[in-house]
């Protein structure tokens, strides 16, 4: 159930339970009729709705807690940051040195690592570069 308690229900005669605990209920909570003689056992987990009675519950509904927003450096993190770090760097360096060991031991792949390298030069900077590889 959410929102706001129907206002109908306040000219309701013989209710002798009411319990509409932990919902998501805002608003004004009735305050006549049978509503009057119900305890904050009856209205309990709803935050946000308003109670005038002086003997139910603050006027006032609690404000929403406030959204704490973690830059991954405290210790509730999910991800330790040091760690990924390194294993980010080590894996950055493996790779370059796999790439020049390739290039290095097969010409036919190096040449066509600079072809490729040169046609995508080419097609991203031609007008800037027309006569340099040619």
């Amino acid at each position: 159930m959410s929102g706001q308690i129907p206002l109908q229900l306040q000219d309701l005669n013989f209710v002798s339970s009411f319990n509409v605990s932990y919902n998501n209920l805002s608003a004004k909570a009735p305050d006549q009729g049978e509503f009057a003689n119900f305890d904050e056992n009856n209205f309990k987990g709803n935050p946000y709705l308003i109670w005038n009675n002086s003997n139910r519950r603050n006027p006032t509904p609690l404000s929403p807690p406030p959204i704490l927003l973690h830059d991954g450096e405290g210790k509730d993190s999910a991800i330790d940051f040091t760690s990924f770090y390194w294993s980010f760097a080590s894996c950055y360096v493996m790779v370059q040195i796999v790439l020049v060991t390739i290039l290095w031991i097969n010409p036919h792949w190096r040449r066509q690592w600079f072809y490729s390298v040169q046609v995508c030069l080419h097609i991203c900077f031609g007008q800037f570069v027309e006569g340099v590889f040619y």
